[in-house]
Formats: structure tokens, sequence, C-alpha cells
């Protein structure tokens, strides 16, 4: 640490131990992170005005909806599953269901199934509108999905 640095960190130190920070503006509160300091300005203006009057950018919204569906299929799915009684089974053991919860779970089963190919299609077109890879989201596995539901995944 050089000299300086040392300074004026122990400067500091010696500021907050004499309580010169405990009265500031907004002490306790948490900062608000309205602005991002790397954006360029006309677009902060922008972002601003979106943000103020409940509007966000088309691709973030889309992010969201593709959330939203997503855990909406997984409580369907966990629904069923303890429906059909799944709490007292380990994976989807439809051997020892009752037949009509065999029926409902394989119904269950192929409606996220389909549910799952249909928000992959979603996901990949989300992963070309985004302005960035950082952005982008996995594709789903619906197998694993089912694996972690029912328990079958450690």
């Amino acid at each position: 640490m050089d000299d300086w640095q040392y300074m004026a960190d122990k400067q500091i130190r010696d500021a907050m131990e004499k309580g010169k920070f405990d009265n500031l503006p907004g002490h306790g509160k948490p900062i608000e992170w309205d602005e991002n300091p790397f954006t360029d300005p006309d677009q902060r203006v922008a972002y601003h005005l979106l943000k103020k009057h409940g509007f966000t950018l088309p691709w973030i919204a889309e992010r969201q909806e593709i959330e939203a569906d997503l855990d909406k299929a997984r409580r369907s799915l966990l629904r069923t599953w303890k429906w059909c009684g799944g709490d007292t089974l380990r994976g989807a053991d439809i051997a020892r269901m009752l037949p009509t919860q065999g029926y409902e779970w394989e119904r269950a089963l192929c409606e996220f199934r389909a549910g799952m190919l249909a928000l992959n299609l979603r996901i990949r077109a989300y992963n070309l509108k985004v302005p960035s890879v950082d952005f982008q989201r996995l594709t789903l596995n619906a197998e694993r999905e089912i694996a972690i539901i029912t328990g079958a995944v450690e």
C-alpha cells in the first residue's frame, strides 16, 4: 500500500471513529442506483422515462414473461405430482400410483414436455434479440426439470 493510500485510509478511519459520518443525509437508508453511470447520457434519459412510467425494454419484458411461464409450468407439474401421491414416492414411480393418478401424471408430463419445447423456442428467439451474449438464457432440459420436481435428483 503506498503512502497516499495509507494516509487517506487512516483519515477515513479516524473520521469514522469520531462519528463524522453519522449524520450524513440518507444515513441508514439503502442507496438508490437508479442511473447507470456507464450508459450513454442520451440513452440515460430514455431509460429513466421508460422506468418512471412503468415500461421496460422489450427484451427484458420478454425474459420476465419466459421466467413467469416457466415458473407456472413448474408449479403445475409439482401440484399434479403432489396430487398423485408424489410426496411418498421417489422419482416418477408410476407403478405405485392408482390408475387415475398414473393417467393424470402421464397427461401432466406430456403437457409439461410440450410446454418446455414451446419455451425453448421462445428462449432461442429471445437469445437472438438480446444486445449481448451476457443476457442470453440457457434452454431448458425437460427431463432434468421433471427429475428435480419429482425428487429423482439429489
